[in-house]
């Protein structure tokens, strides 16, 4: 997938999307996981602006209501609420 960045591929965002964001989303993410696991446990949360934009029961439903409130090439992350990420292994 060439010139396409590491960020963009794992968030799923393509072209010209503003990332500069995303650390800072992922970092409020995870210090406020324990309320967002207590209010939300299992969903897929939307983040944007270091908050909570909704909550849905799939990954679909999430990134594509992100796509929907503020565009293809905006940082927001999807993010289940469960006690650690998943990990990956390419």
């Amino acid at each position: 997938m060439k010139g396409e960045s590491m960020a963009s591929i794992r968030y799923g965002l393509w072209g010209r999307a503003d990332l500069r964001g995303i650390p800072d989303e992922e970092a409020w993410f995870n210090q406020n996981r324990a309320a967002i696991i207590a209010q939300y446990s299992g969903q897929w949360i939307l983040v944007k602006d270091k908050s909570v934009r909704g909550a849905f029961p799939t990954y679909d439903a999430a990134f594509n209501a992100g796509i929907q409130q503020f565009g293809l090439n905006s940082g927001f992350i999807v993010k289940q609420a469960v006690a650690s990420d998943p990990k990956i292994v390419i």
